[in-house]
């Protein structure tokens, strides 16, 4: 059982290195958004989307 649960860490481990290589290469390429914009033009849609 703790071979198993190693391996999966392991995996999962990997998994994450991958996801973060992602988003260097992306980060990198200029590919990204600027959080407080997003979370900005999310609040203006709701609110359009209240008032409909």
């Amino acid at each position: 059982m703790l071979e198993e649960r190693e391996m999966e860490r392991l995996l999962r481990l990997e998994e994450l290195r991958k996801e973060i290589a992602i988003g260097i290469g992306d980060s990198d390429r200029g590919d990204v958004f600027d959080g407080e914009e997003v979370l900005r033009e999310l609040r203006e849609e709701i609110q359009q989307a209240q008032q409909d």
